[in-house]
């Protein structure tokens, strides 16, 4: 998947494992509803 960077690598790792998303199996740029009401406010 190729995207515009807005957030560093480091970053989307680091948000990606607090919020238990293996982001090395994303294969597209959606998000399931279930993890967006996890997201931090």
């Amino acid at each position: 998947m190729n995207l515009p960077e807005y957030v560093s690598v480091e970053e989307a790792k680091r948000a990606c494992s607090e919020l238990n998303i293996s982001w090395t199996e994303l294969e597209d740029a959606h998000m399931p509803p279930e993890q967006i009401d996890r997201s931090p406010k």
